[in-house]
């Protein structure tokens, strides 16, 4: 069962390991690179700004100012007329939905990761923690004035507790390697009535959340739909379509640049697997040509079956960042031709496939179960233009 995992005692040495292995040194490292990485950029500014923002509305509502430095009123502190809010075309919470806000600000109540790979998402949401909880007055996002860019340091104790899931404010489920239970989540809400023990905010990270049953789901949805002051949720997913569209609904979404090839596929591999990947569509257009690959021994180990879920999760990726269909390879552009359900569909067959890999069952027989469930999934969209044509 996966369980929510915290540090009870906040005089634990801050360079052990947190609960799931999260060294705090080395995360810090790992956030710095995530920092200087050009495309992880924008959405790190977009949480920059998101946090600041939410603070900064805050402090307005404790002193009775508007954003815009007026009073409720419509005037400013010196009664002078409202004047208009100066350039505010680049604002990232100005989509935030209604139900995101609460008494704290504009800090989202859910904050939904998708897109990167499964640790780009971890590192973004420790990221996070770090950002709402940095002890260090010139990065906090809590003490930031607006519009001025805020980051954590990733060197005080909080953000190195935070960081290493060895706070006492910070819950941790892990669906990595199993489902998220509703044991678990009803653990949970027996603390969130309470304010934050000694964080700024509480953090609460679903890792891989796509991997939460529909009752742990339903029951996290009682306690989004309640406001908890000071509570931030992260749930973390590589596309927003495997979770519970309520759940969706009620988070901000910040999408992560999705991964490339080269960051997938590499090696001598790289150009066999996309082989593999085309005969499998092949199949599901045809019905032929499948078996004759798997039949032969020793064509297709494990490395290569991963090889060939990393190439067709990367043309989901463009399907799904592209639904025009403008994509690069044509197993993209044949996802890309899947209504909604479907595409789901899809990427539940991979983290099946993904999972049995993992636990060892044959690779042939692994992907001969997956291009039969691409037969049955995406084959009725590519032979339809066919019996149309006839």
């Amino acid at each position: 069962m996966a369980k929510a995992t915290t540090k009870k005692s906040k005089a634990a040495p801050i360079e052990d390991e947190g609960p799931s292995g999260l060294n705090p040194q080395e995360t810090a490292e790992a956030l710095r690179a995530l920092a200087a990485d050009p495309r992880m950029d924008a959405p790190l500014r977009k949480l920059q700004a998101l946090a600041a923002a939410g603070n900064a509305a805050a402090g307005n509502a404790a002193t009775g100012q508007t954003p815009g430095g007026q009073t409720p009123g419509g005037q400013t502190p010196g009664g002078q007329p409202e004047q208009p809010v100066p350039n505010q075309s680049e604002q990232p919470v100005a989509s935030l939905p209604k139900q995101a806000e609460n008494r704290f600000g504009t800090i989202p109540q859910s904050l939904l990761i998708e897109g990167g790979t499964e640790a780009e998402r971890l590192h973004a949401a420790l990221y996070w923690a770090a950002l709402l909880n940095c002890e260090a007055p010139v990065h906090s996002a809590v003490n930031a004035q607006p519009g001025l860019k805020c980051s954590p340091c990733l060197k005080c104790s909080a953000c190195l507790r935070m960081i290493g899931l060895l706070h006492r404010d910070c819950f941790f489920f892990d669906g990595r390697t199993e489902s998220i239970k509703i044991d678990s989540v009803r653990e949970l809400r027996s603390v969130l009535g309470e304010p934050p023990r000694e964080a700024n905010y509480r953090v609460v990270i679903f890792c891989e959340a796509q991997s939460m049953g529909d009752v742990a789901a339903n029951s996290l949805l009682k306690s989004l739909e309640d406001p908890r002051p000071g509570t931030s949720f992260l749930l973390l997913a590589p596309q927003r379509e495997r979770l519970l569209p309520t759940l969706v609904s009620r988070s901000w979404i910040l999408t992560l640049p999705w991964p490339r090839s080269d960051q997938l596929l590499e090696g001598p591999q790289f150009s066999e697997s996309v082989e593999w990947a085309q005969a499998m569509l092949h199949l599901a257009r045809t019905g032929q040509g499948w078996m004759d690959r798997t039949s032969r021994k020793g064509s297709l180990d494990k490395k290569l079956a991963l090889h060939i879920l990393a190439n067709c999760r990367q043309a989901l990726a463009q399907a799904l960042s592209n639904p025009e269909g403008a994509t690069s390879t044509p197993l993209s552009l044949a996802f890309s031709a899947l209504p909604p359900a479907r595409q789901r569909m899809i990427d539940e067959a991979l983290a099946e496939a993904q999972e049995s890999l993992e636990y060892n069952v044959g690779p042939a027989l692994v992907m001969d179960w997956l291009a039969t469930r691409f037969y049955f999934i995406l084959g009725p969209a590519l032979r339809q233009p066919a019996r149309g044509a006839a």
